[in-house]
């Protein structure tokens, strides 16, 4: 499983511009790229894409000659180049998880993942493919961003300006908004579901052979136990507490199902042929 370490400021309190900024420099999406998740992802999509012939164009310098139109040649005399169009759809889907649980630390578990939402869109903004982003909590029904294509700056925008608009509430099921959207939409079009997915790892939706992306977000309170022996630690959904303070028994036994969780995350990927990644706030 791949690990990142979150280290990037409040999302909602960064003024669009600034944000843009870092997706120029490379700064929000490089780490992602060395773990070679993300890249691996768009270019299994785009491996082996289909192509109709669309139009035909008179040659220029520059164009591919391996498409040059012999034919066409032989009949007009002069140099004619096939234009292709995809036949495959090459969009991105991102299922974002907005409860409460989201809201906790600082910065927040939903600001990673809004940061994680914009490295897949500068993604696809550098190669033109659509994305769409789901909001998955009761009080948030539809799309904060549905067929778009992010082929300009203005698409990035947006998105950030939508995600910053999200307060995290309320409770959801996972299950239920996979199983929706792992339905709905063609099989080749891959899912990326960001989340703390607690208290437990989701099930597969029955007989999905959809390729499903999990990038997990906790927090350092979550995920380390010297920090936990110093406070109680709530589910923020329920406000039951997971153990009482400096019950070093409970941290341990709190510690191995965390690892059990991290490991079934990763068994998710490997079942679609997908990626997991742990970013920890």
């Amino acid at each position: 499983m791949h690990i990142r370490q979150e280290t990037r400021p409040e999302f909602s309190r960064m003024h669009p511009t600034g944000i843009i900024q870092r997706l120029l420099r490379g700064i929000t999406f490089g780490s992602y790229l060395q773990a070679g998740v993300l890249e691996q992802s768009l270019s299994r999509q785009t491996a082996n894409r289909g192509y109709d012939i669309a139009d035909f164009k008179p040659y220029a310098p520059g164009d591919d000659t391996r498409y040059l139109d012999w034919r066409a040649l032989a009949r007009l005399d002069q140099p004619v180049v096939r234009v292709f169009e995809s036949t495959k759809d090459n969009s991105q889907w991102i299922l974002i998880d907005a409860s409460k649980s989201m809201d906790f630390g600082s910065p927040t578990k939903f600001s990673a993942a809004c940061w994680a939402v914009m490295d897949i869109a500068a993604q696809c903004w550098k190669q033109g493919n659509r994305l769409n982003v789901q909001v998955m909590s009761d009080k948030q029904k539809s799309p904060v961003l549905s067929r778009y294509p992010i082929n300009q700056i203005t698409g990035l925008i947006g998105l950030i300006k939508a995600l910053a608009a999200i307060r995290p509430t309320g409770t959801i099921n996972i299950e239920r908004f996979i199983s929706i959207y792992a339905a709905r939409e063609q099989s080749s079009t891959p899912i990326t579901i960001i989340s703390d997915f607690l208290p437990h790892a989701p099930a597969l939706p029955t007989g999905c052979n959809r390729r499903l992306n999990w990038i997990r977000v906790l927090s350092t309170a979550e995920r380390n136990p010297s920090q936990l022996l110093r406070s109680e630690l709530k589910d923020m959904e329920t406000e039951k507490n997971f153990f009482p303070a400096c019950d070093a028994a409970a941290v341990a036994a709190y510690q191995s199902a965390l690892q059990n969780h991290e490991r079934a995350i990763a068994r998710l990927a490997f079942a679609t042929g997908g990626f997991a990644m742990d970013v920890r706030v």
